[in-house]
């Protein structure tokens, strides 16, 4: 669990840094994709089912 929690908290940290770090507005939005989908892995690793589906579908989703 906690190897787990490390390795998408590095995801959440790299990806973060690709948000701002891209000069392309394309990679800046695949970047915060990925940073979603980080957060909703988060959530589902807490035992929180609807926030997974909810971060996935609404937030992911409109990106």
């Amino acid at each position: 669990m906690v190897v787990g929690f490390a390795i998408v908290a590095a995801w959440e940290l790299v990806t973060a840094a690709g948000v701002i770090g891209f000069r392309r507005p394309i990679y800046n939005a695949l970047a915060l994709v990925g940073n979603m989908l980080g957060l909703a892995v988060l959530f589902l690793m807490l035992n929180a089912q609807f926030l997974f589906a909810a971060q996935v579908i609404v937030y992911a989703g409109a990106v």
